[in-house]
């Protein structure tokens, strides 16, 4: 197994901030053991800060965010699987007729419209 490293260590080591390391160890740009840099990322994360300690990135990486579970999901798919039941079963029993929207309208005289001129 690999040695790994704290963020704080490899600051030490580099001369720089601790919050400096954990950006660059948080930016996914290193990969790390659960926020701990293994041998060889620690030392090119070391070389790295040495050089540019405040040099940003050409392309900035966004965060890792993490997953929401499987419930929100599969609630979700439930609850729609259970709205088209009710309407299929709604449908079925007569509660949903294509006539119920239908309705007659009486035919009304026609408005004459005069006008008079002076």
């Amino acid at each position: 197994m690999s040695q790994v490293y704290s963020a704080q260590e490899v600051a030490q080591a580099a001369g720089v901030p601790f919050a400096l390391v954990q950006q660059a160890v948080d930016s996914g740009r290193f990969r790390a053991i659960d926020g701990f840099p293994r041998q060889a990322d620690a030392v090119a994360l070391v070389r790295e800060l040495r050089v540019n300690p405040r040099e940003r990135t050409p392309l900035s990486l966004l965060p890792a965010t993490r997953r929401r579970g499987g419930v929100p999901l599969m609630a979700s798919g439930t609850l729609h699987v259970l709205a088209v039941l009710a309407l299929v079963v709604a449908s079925s029993l007569g509660l949903l007729r294509a006539s119920d929207t239908e309705e007659t309208l009486p035919e009304k005289t026609p408005v004459r419209l005069v006008f008079t001129l002076r």
